[in-house]
């Protein structure tokens, strides 16, 4: 009824003003409105975009100068404002690019840091349930992954982290 009408035409007007203000920002990311837009999803104007730098070969990327990637440091500070969103900031701690997460004896301590070895930066995660493993910005699929296996960082940390305390954590 008129509830889902009002609900609607608040959506789209929110998108049009997300296109409108990412198409000044960059071509890239006005393509991304787009195509949000066309799925008839709301534009995600809760949460703030974090800046994207260029990768190199020296960076970790796939070479190429243009492809978009998040930086180890911009992922961490993405990760852990998601973390204290879910546990606060006495137990979701960022210090000196380093992620700790103490979630008590019964479950453990994470761990997340940045790395810097050669020329690849990486991300160490730290788990009470899968141990220590190393990520690598992965170009082709735009996320944080294993050279090991291609698991993703953010899939891992959310599912354990969620089994172990049934929290929500939005990543």
């Amino acid at each position: 009824g008129l509830r889902e009408a009002l609900m609607l035409a608040s959506r789209r007007a929110l998108a049009l003003a997300s296109r409108r203000a990412l198409s000044s920002a960059s071509p890239a990311l006005a393509a991304a409105a787009r195509r949000h837009a066309a799925l008839g999803a709301p534009a995600a104007a809760s949460r703030p975009t974090l800046p994207r730098t260029l990768a190199t070969a020296a960076g970790g990327g796939s070479g190429d100068p243009f492809t978009p990637r998040l930086s180890a440091g911009a992922e961490l500070a993405r990760i852990h404002a998601a973390l204290v969103d879910a546990f606060g900031a006495e137990q979701a701690i960022l210090v000196d690019g380093t992620i700790e997460l103490d979630l008590g004896a019964a479950v453990g301590h994470y761990s997340l840091s940045t790395e810097t070895g050669g020329k690849v930066q990486q991300l160490r995660l730290a788990s009470p349930v899968s141990g220590a493993r190393w990520y690598e910005w992965n170009a082709s699929n735009a996320c944080w992954a294993s050279p090991d296996d291609g698991h993703l960082l953010v899939e891992l940390l959310v599912r354990e982290v969620m089994h172990s305390t049934a929290r929500y954590i939005n990543l």
